[in-house]
């Protein structure tokens, strides 16, 4: 009985976008991942999809479906939804439940604008709960694209594992990369990102758009070509922490920066054996 009212809830609320996007119940409810692969069609889809159903349906009957949560409104202007994203299995997004368009907005260089990416970080474990909790650390990884390197024109965050061949060029690179930047190559493409570490073991308090964008005037005033990947770590010394990793677009070298693609929907690291590196 609840888990039928529950799909009830989820239901109304996926005709519901659906509706407002121009695509016909029937079809919706005839395959309900033909609503997730119009929504990838469309650049607004996320916004549509937070602000015309995750949101009112949490402030109506306190259930955000189709979304898995949104944040309380309690004065925060940085009020976010969590999706479990359909295209992509094991991926989840963070999607401001207000307007904002992307890593190149204004707004999240602005003093104390520090919010979403500790949530982010937080919301690692919808898909931990996912996978049973057996995602380590350093396996999980964010990260936000470019301007040129996304679909939606709305700020989100993919929530995702990292690539196990992305995870072990970090790892057997941890002695060279320090909390000043270096550069480094990464799978799959080679493409040549900027790292650095940060430490501690949240990201409360830390602000990773400035953080990239305080690498100079070139970074600051070009926030619309960057993408920004964070994952975990847990370095020699015990500390944990974070790899920040950051490319810009270079369309001569075929590159839109496009930092999701350190990153793995289907998680295959969980299948890899793991090694010790010496």
């Amino acid at each position: 009985m609840i888990r039928a009212r529950l799909w009830a809830i989820r239901f109304g609320a996926m005709v519901l976008v659906a509706m407002a996007l121009g695509l016909s119940p029937q079809r919706a409810s005839a395959d309900p991942d033909a609503l997730w692969r119009f929504l990838h069609l469309r650049s607004d889809a996320l916004w549509q999809l937070v602000h015309n159903a995750c949101v009112p349906a949490q402030a109506r009957i306190n259930n955000p479906a189709p979304c898995s949560y949104v944040s309380p409104h309690d004065g925060r202007p940085e009020g976010y939804a969590i999706i479990k994203d359909r295209i992509g299995s094991r991926q989840y997004l963070l999607v401001p439940t207000g307007r904002v368009t992307g890593i190149e907005s204004p707004e999240l260089l602005e003093p104390g604008s520090t919010g979403y990416w500790a949530a982010a970080w937080e919301s690692t474990r919808y898909l931990e709960t996912l996978l049973d909790n057996k995602i380590p650390r350093d396996g999980l990884g964010i990260a936000v694209n470019s301007a040129l390197g996304r679909t939606q024109n709305q700020l989100h965050f993919h929530i995702q594992c990292v690539r196990p061949d992305v995870r072990a060029k970090l790892t057997a690179n941890e002695r060279s990369i320090r909390q000043s930047w270096t550069t480094i190559a990464l799978p799959p493409f080679g493409h040549v990102y900027n790292v650095r570490r940060l430490i501690g073991p949240d990201l409360v308090g830390k602000n990773v758009f400035q953080i990239v964008a305080d690498q100079g005037p070139d970074y600051a005033g070009n926030m619309a070509i960057q993408t920004i990947v964070v994952v975990g770590a847990v370095f020699r010394d015990g500390r944990d922490g974070f790899y920040v990793l950051n490319n810009h677009a270079n369309i001569a070298r075929h590159d839109q920066a496009s930092g999701e693609e350190l990153l793995d929907r289907r998680c295959v690291l969980l299948d890899v054996p793991a090694t010790t590196t010496p």
